[in-house]
């Protein structure tokens, strides 16, 4: 009882005694060396997000400073939770379909909330300059019609291109291509509703009515606006 007797014991095909490893089939041993490096590859474009995101603050920070003041902009920074609270729940809920490492869910919403704004702030000027308008109403025109589409969704869907590049093994579908969007336009959409909300109140007459209209249009009526955007291109 519980010995085993020589004619019923044969030894694995391929092991005599050897690592394990050495008679894995070489589809298994490649899946392993591939998730070895996805892990890596999560890591290093996690930290290089992170430290993109830390560098551009110091263009963004002071950007919105100048234009909310310190007052306007602690406001606007408390009043932006609640749109992107409303976003970061529909991600939560599209993402139980196929939950989405958090290490990339972060370089989507900093890369949103820091470095596309970073981006678009560089590029557009450069976007004005190559037309010259001398009405300030067909420039405000211009800005929101032509150069706000072009420039900022090309420096939101850089960061879903770096996504695809990088980390393709976590970008297999449309839905995964509509959380990381949502993802990186919610993070837009908080620095920019910072932007409106605090010069609502830095520049206006009347700041809390100013501001509570601006807070309606952008964070009530119009909260998931980038996130259609940016998730048309996801």
């Amino acid at each position: 009882m519980g010995h085993v007797q020589p004619e019923n014991y044969r030894p694995a095909p391929g092991h005599y005694g050897g690592p394990v490893e050495a008679v894995l089939p070489p589809q298994v041993q490649g899946t392993a060396l591939r998730a070895a490096r996805t892990s890596g590859g999560l890591l290093g474009l996690t930290v290089a997000g992170g430290a993109l995101a830390f560098l551009s603050l110091f263009l963004v920070v002071p950007f919105l400073l100048s234009n909310t003041g310190t007052a306007g902009f602690l406001i606007g920074f408390l009043a932006s939770l609640l749109p992107l609270s409303v976003v970061l729940l529909a991600v939560y809920v599209i993402d139980k379909w196929e939950p989405e490492p958090k290490r990339l869910l972060f370089f989507a919403f900093t890369w949103g909330a820091a470095v596309s704004i970073a981006a678009t702030l560089l590029i557009q000027p450069f976007f004005v300059l190559a037309f010259q308008f001398s009405d300030i109403p067909d420039l405000q025109t211009y800005m929101a019609t032509v150069q706000a589409p072009i420039v900022e969704e090309f420096a939101k869907s850089l960061g879903l291109l770096l996504l695809l590049l990088l980390a393709r093994r976590h970008f297999d579908g449309p839905v995964d291509g509509v959380v990381f969007a949502f993802t990186i336009a919610g993070g837009f959409a908080f620095t920019e509703n910072i932007l409106y909300f605090g010069r609502a109140i830095a520049e206006s007459a009347s700041p809390a009515s100013e501001f509570a209209q601006v807070f309606f249009l952008r964070g009530v009526m119009s909260p998931f606006a980038h996130a259609i955007f940016t998730g048309t291109t996801g």
